[in-house]
């Protein structure tokens, strides 16, 4: 027997020993080959939580999306979604607007009378007019009649004016807005909103301010 075939069966015995059970190879396909198949499963399974991830993500922000769509808005009195509407009305609407309407007496009292300017003729104007003529139950009564019955009864208004100098306010404090009209609803007093408007009285541009608290 030569030495090779001594060498390749002393080859075969080691490959046996050591488990092998096909035959030998030479060459470039004798090379051990990697085995991508364990490193398929782990990308597969990082593909798999990553799509599932990004599904739990989804249904999450759809569903609060839709939360928000369903969400009853709270019921308000007209008028009264925001103090900036309501000064909208009171700044737009005017005196005879609200002639013999049998709900504002006291308007058409103050219409007829002429106890204000006419040219103060919408209902800011004309409360406004009330009051820096010293004539302040005449102008509490008519922001009550307008104002205090489109507030909800949750809610907590204050109507105040410019008065340039010193004054009260309508928790008594020395400000420089006076109160006009002030309805205080609860024992909460929280800023809700605020709405204002510019008025001409005597030569003088004044600051009307409309407040309401929750």
């Amino acid at each position: 027997m030569d030495e090779s075939n001594l060498a390749v069966g002393g080859i075969r015995r080691n490959l046996k020993l050591k488990g092998a059970t096909g035959p030998l190879r030479f060459g470039s396909d004798a090379l051990d080959k990697p085995d991508l198949t364990v490193g398929k499963c782990k990308r597969g399974a990082v593909l798999t939580m990553d799509a599932l991830f990004a599904l739990a993500l989804l249904l999450i922000s759809m569903t609060f999306v839709l939360m928000l769509l369903t969400r009853y808005a709270p019921y308000q009195a007209p008028g009264a979604g925001s103090a900036t509407d309501m000064m909208d009305a009171l700044r737009t609407l005017e005196l005879q607007d609200l002639d013999d309407n049998p709900r504002y007496p006291y308007a058409n009292m103050t219409l007829h009378e002429g106890t204000t300017s006419p040219y103060n003729a919408t209902l800011i104007e004309a409360i406004a007019d009330l009051y820096m003529g010293n004539n302040t139950t005449g102008a509490w009564n008519l922001a009550d009649e307008v104002v205090g019955w489109a507030v909800p009864n949750d809610f907590g208004v204050e109507l105040l004016i410019e008065n340039g100098t010193s004054g009260k306010d309508c928790s008594n404090a020395t400000s420089n807005f006076s109160c006009i009209y002030s309805a205080t609803r609860g024992a909460r007093r929280n800023f809700a909103s605020a709405g204002r408007h510019f008025i001409y009285y005597n030569n003088v541009t004044r600051e009307v301010r409309l407040v309401l608290y929750k």
